[in-house]
């Protein structure tokens, strides 16, 4: 027999994956406070969390309920970061987010320390190669190994060029990092970031950032 669909509302949490941007800003932005509501936590994705925590990042949850998965909302405030080594249980869990994780160590302490990751050669790009091009375009230290790399911070950021080469999270992260930086920067092939995150622009908007479209 034929069930009738439930008509009760149904929460569908906000990805954690695209939300670690934000993440990400409210941590390393000057004099940042922020919250990001309807958050999915689910134990198995919000590694990038236990990360910056581990960084010394704050990061509180609030209002959590617990209905198809943990949703909470998350309160972060600009924190003093020390970079980390990342351990190969953390690989697998947080591959997706290693971008802007890695635009994070540009305003830490310490050398971010990524190995055992050579997935990110084969996903959207070849993320090893474009994180290496993203560091070094905003003055930052890269070293680049077969399966991963390390980053340090640049004494000072610079303005900068990026070519996403069409991978949204290497697009988001670049718009992320001169965001922070507080340097002009010209991001190009942004279309991409449709695919995964289609207000991420509309966003940046909302809290002030001025950007605007070039031919």
């Amino acid at each position: 027999p034929l069930v009738s669909p439930s008509t009760e509302p149904i929460a569908i949490p906000a990805d954690i994956s695209s939300a670690a941007f934000y993440i990400v800003l409210g941590l390393i932005f000057d004099s940042s406070d922020l919250k990001i509501a309807g958050v999915g936590l689910n134990p198995t994705r919000d590694r990038i969390c236990d990360i910056l925590r581990r960084m010394g990042g704050v990061i509180e949850v609030v209002s959590q309920q617990d209905l198809i998965e943990p949703i909470g909302d998350l309160h972060l405030q600009t924190a003093t970061l020390t970079n980390v080594t990342l351990n190969r249980d953390d690989i697998p869990i947080l591959i997706d987010e290693i971008p802007i994780l890695a635009v994070a160590a540009l305003f830490a302490k310490g050398t971010l320390k990524v190995r055992e990751a050579k997935e990110l050669r084969v996903k959207e790009s070849d993320r090893i190669v474009a994180i290496g091009r993203l560091v070094t375009a905003m003055g930052g230290v890269f070293r680049e190994f077969e399966d991963g790399f390390e980053v340090e911070a640049p004494a000072t950021f610079r303005p900068f060029e990026f070519d996403s080469g069409g991978d949204h999270r290497m697009a988001m992260s670049a718009l992320i990092g001169a965001v922070a930086a507080r340097v002009p920067a010209t991001i190009t092939d942004c279309a991409c970031i449709q695919t995964s995150f289609p207000n991420f622009l509309e966003i940046l908007t909302r809290i002030g950032v001025s950007w605007e479209r070039v031919a």
